[in-house]
């Protein structure tokens, strides 16, 4: 059970920090949500670099994506 769900927003460097030094720790992830903006242009090949490290050791995590 995970006791949180990581928000991806458009901070740089920040965003792949903090999900790396929680897969770290070993907390299991249910998901995450990512902000639409990031699956476009710069954004895109880092996000899509955190979605891989946070797949490879929760491989039944959600990806939710938030519209605003």
């Amino acid at each position: 059970m995970a006791l949180y769900a990581p928000y991806i927003t458009l901070r740089k460097r920040v965003e792949f920090d903090k999900v790396r030094a929680i897969l770290n720790y070993d907390i299991k992830l249910d998901g995450v949500v990512v902000d639409y903006r990031r699956l476009f242009g710069n954004y895109w090949q880092e996000t899509m670099n955190i979605l891989g490290m946070i797949l490879d050791k929760n491989p039944d995590a959600l990806i939710l994506v938030d519209p605003r």
